[in-house]
């Protein structure tokens, strides 16, 4: 993981500021905080997770979108090599066989 170094604090800075940090984070800033040059914590505003967790989704939406795409490409090209072909025929059997 990367670390912007405008986000390191220190915990010194973080006990004489605490008010300024807190609004930065409530903004939706994160902070690493450090104590003599180790970083020994995180600190996430609170909708982090819920953010990341709907990033993962559009992706996961993308991903299954651009799936059916390529699910009805290759039937129409399947169709035109072989018209007698049903593709829909032949997912659900291979739906069947896993």
């Amino acid at each position: 993981m990367l670390i912007d170094t405008n986000q390191i604090i220190t915990k010194t800075q973080l006990r004489n500021e605490l008010s300024k940090f807190i609004a930065l984070n409530r903004k939706g800033k994160a902070f690493v905080v450090s104590d003599r040059g180790e970083l020994i914590s995180l600190l996430l505003p609170l909708d982090f997770f819920e953010n990341m967790e709907r990033k993962k989704q559009a992706k996961k939406s993308k991903r299954e979108f651009d799936v059916i795409a390529e699910t009805r490409a290759l039937r129409k090209k399947l169709s035109k090599q072989n018209p007698n072909f049903d593709s829909v025929k032949a997912l659900r059997e291979i739906r069947e066989e896993n």
